[in-house]
């Protein structure tokens, strides 16, 4: 790994050198191969009617995330392995949330049939929210058309295409009242949705919780804020004992039955919590990063 002073391009060409390979064709037949195309740091392919879909990771290389998560170039190249055009960039993936995705082009699937496409899934952000959609590009003329995209009412994403033309997808939907089930779209303009899985709300009693966001100020006048998540018919209340007193103040909550909770920094602010106060009755903490000899440069 690279120390302070930056990046060591050694650990970069040694990279690049293991993860070099070359496209080879093999005729089933006989056995008999040979290499088409220069080598590359290829990531997949897959092939498209008589073309072949490539992705190829891309420089600069960055040391905190895996090299699944490096930029990519997507390319449509000929059955000599020679690249027709650049459909499109995958970006990397660093500084996304867990679970999060890129912004921009994040997928491409390949038809293997006479009637060659390519599919592209993005995320579709928007004012009104995230509305992934599916475009279908035909490599005849080179024209996009998009197929499917979620609309406001729920969040519904495409999860695999079931054949050629695209007459039925596979989606996950769900919303705030609904968990994620598997729908099958087809019909025109995949207009017609049915369900294929009815799994139920585990939790349905906390469909009623509103969450409210508190602000108050801390007695040295330090900004501080928080959710509150209120069960059905309380008004709206609110680190550490300034916390507690404004949640305390309005009734919703009582002193010395709260419970505090956290995941990684926050497992260990718990911890700390639990350790050096008699603030709360209970901790939650998750996955914490306990041991501060393993991170001598954070918080």
């Amino acid at each position: 790994m690279p120390d302070k002073r930056g990046p060591a391009p050694q650990f970069e060409a040694l990279f690049a050198d293991h993860a070099s390979s070359v496209l080879r064709r093999v005729n089933l037949k006989t056995g008999a191969s040979h290499e088409i195309g220069e080598p590359g740091l290829f990531s997949a392919v897959s092939r498209v009617g008589k073309h072949l879909l490539t992705e190829r990771l891309l420089a600069p290389f960055r040391y905190r995330v895996a090299w699944q998560d490096f930029a990519r170039s997507v390319e449509l190249r000929d059955a000599q392995g020679r690249v027709q055009r650049e459909l499109g960039r995958i970006k990397l993936k660093q500084g996304v949330p867990v679970d999060g995705v890129v912004t921009g082009p994040r997928e491409f699937w390949a038809s293997p049939g006479a009637d060659a496409a390519i599919w592209l899934l993005c995320q579709g952000a928007s004012s009104q929210g995230d509305r992934p959609f599916l475009d279908r590009f035909t490599l005849a003329d080179g024209q996009a058309t998009r197929l499917f995209q979620s609309g406001t009412e729920a969040y519904e994403r495409p999860v695999t295409v079931l054949e050629a033309a695209g007459a039925r997808i596979l989606t996950s939907r769900e919303s705030f009242a609904e968990p994620p089930n598997l729908q099958l779209r087809s019909g025109a303009q995949l207009a017609e949705r049915r369900a294929l899985t009815q799994t139920a709300d585990p939790t349905p009693q906390l469909r009623e919780i509103r969450r409210e966001r508190v602000r108050f100020k801390r007695a040295d006048g330090v900004e501080l804020s928080f959710w509150l998540y209120l069960p059905r018919g309380y008004q709206i209340t609110a680190n550490a004992e300034a916390i507690i007193d404004k949640a305390v103040e309005p009734g919703v909550s009582e002193r010395g039955k709260m419970v505090v909770g956290g995941h990684s920094y926050g497992a260990f602010m718990t911890a700390k919590l639990l350790a050096h106060t008699r603030l709360f009755r209970a901790g939650i903490a998750r996955s914490g990063a306990y041991n501060r000899s393993l991170t001598p440069f954070g918080f």
